[in-house]
C-alpha cells in the first residue's frame, strides 16, 4: 500500500504517473502499457511532474533519501538531487518553467532545498539555495505565477512611501502544513520565509495560540480544529455577526489557520485546503476569503473534551 499523498499525474502524452513501492508507474491509456521508473532503492514518497509534462521528480524514503528527475515519458533517469533531507522527501513542486524543483523533507526541520538546471535539460542541475521549512510538519509547496507574485507585482509587498532602501523582492513560493502557510523570496542564495497573515488584524499564525474555532455554514456547529470534534450551538452566527449561511462564510478572527494538506496557484491567487474541507483564498500575504466546506452533514464527535 502506498502512502504517498497527490501522487498521480499526467505526463505529457497523457498517461498516468503513480508510484507503488520504489518503482514509479507510467501508465498508457492508449495501449493499456507500463513502463516503470526503477531509479530508486526505497519506497517512493513524493512525485510531481512538471507542467510541460516533459519531466518527473520523485522523493524516497530513507536516512539520507534522493530526489530523483527523470523523463517522464520514457523513464530515463535525468538527475540525481541530493542527498540532503533526512528521512524523507516529504513534497515535491515544479517552477512553471521547469527550471526549478523545490523539495522539502521529512526531518525535524522540514527543510527546503530549491534546486536548478540552467538549461533546463537537468543534466547540469545542481542545488541553489536551502532553508529550514518550519518546526511544524510541511504538507505541500507550490511555486507563484512571477507575473503576479514578483518584485513591483501586485501581490508582493510594496515599499512604504517616503522609505529608502532596496525594494522587498516579491515571493516565488509557498508552503503549507501544520498551523502555517509560509511565502518565499529569493535573494541570490538566501531563502527567506514570512508567515501568512491571518484575520482583520493581520496577524500571523503562531502554534502557541489557543485553536482556532470557526463556524460550520452548513451544520449549525463550531469546528475546533485541533481535534476533529464540533458542539452543536442554538444560535450560529459568524465572528462578524451575520447568520450563517452556504454561501456566506466571514473569515473567523486573527487566531490560528488549521492544518492545510495542500496548495496550488492560479494568477494572483494562492489556494489552499484544510482538514475540514474549507478552501483558503490568498492575495499576498493575507487570507482574503474562506470557503465553506462541502460536506453535507458535520462529522461524528469523536474524543469528546
Amino acid at each position: 500500500m502506498c502512502s504517498t499523498r497527490g501522487a498521480v499525474a499526467y505526463n505529457g502524452l497523457g498517461d498516468v504517473v503513480w508510484p507503488t513501492s520504489s518503482l514509479v508507474v507510467i501508465y498508457s491509456r492508449a495501449t493499456h502499457a507500463q513502463r516503470f521508473f526503477r531509479g530508486h532503492k526505497a519506497e517512493v514518497s513524493a512525485v510531481s511532474v512538471s507542467r510541460c509534462g516533459r519531466y518527473v521528480a520523485s522523493g524516497e524514503r530513507g536516512n539520507r533519501p534522493l530526489t530523483m528527475v527523470w523523463d517522464a515519458q520514457t523513464g530515463a533517469e535525468l538527475a540525481s538531487l541530493g542527498p540532503f533531507h533526512r528521512h524523507s522527501v516529504a513534497s515535491i513542486a515544479w517552477s512553471p518553467d521547469s527550471r526549478r524543483v523545490v523539495s522539502v523533507g521529512g526531518d525535524l526541520e522540514h527543510s527546503v532545498a530549491l534546486w536548478v538546471s540552467e538549461s533546463g535539460g537537468w543534466d547540469d542541475a545542481r542545488r541553489l539555495a536551502y532553508s529550514c521549512g518550519d518546526h511544524q510538519a510541511v504538507a505541500f509547496a507550490c511555486f507563484l505565477d512571477p507575473e503576479h507574485w514578483a518584485a513591483g507585482k501586485p501581490c508582493a509587498p510594496m515599499q512604504p512611501t517616503g522609505v529608502e532602501g532596496p525594494r522587498h523582492p516579491g515571493y516565488f513560493m509557498a508552503t503549507g502544513g501544520t498551523d502555517h502557510v509560509k511565502f518565499w523570496s529569493l535573494e541570490g542564495r538566501t531563502l527567506t520565509p514570512e508567515r501568512g497573515l491571518w484575520g482583520p488584524d493581520a496577524k500571523a499564525f503562531d502554534s502557541n495560540d489557543p485553536p482556532l474555532v470557526l463556524p460550520h455554514p452548513l451544520s449549525n456547529s463550531f469546528f475546533f480544529f485541533k481535534r476533529a470534534i464540533h458542539f452543536p450551538l442554538t444560535r450560529p452566527s459568524c465572528p462578524c455577526g451575520c447568520v450563517i449561511l452556504p454561501s456566506c462564510f466571514c473569515p473567523p478572527p486573527a487566531r490560528k489557520v488549521q492544518p492545510m494538506l495542500c496548495g496550488c496557484t492560479l494568477g494572483p491567487r494562492l489556494f489552499t485546503g484544510g482538514v475540514s474541507g474549507h478552501i483558503y483564498i490568498w492575495r499576498g500575504r493575507n487570507c482574503e476569503k474562506v470557503h465553506s466546506s462541502l460536506f453535507s452533514t458535520p462529522p461524528t464527535i469523536t474524543n469528546p473534551p
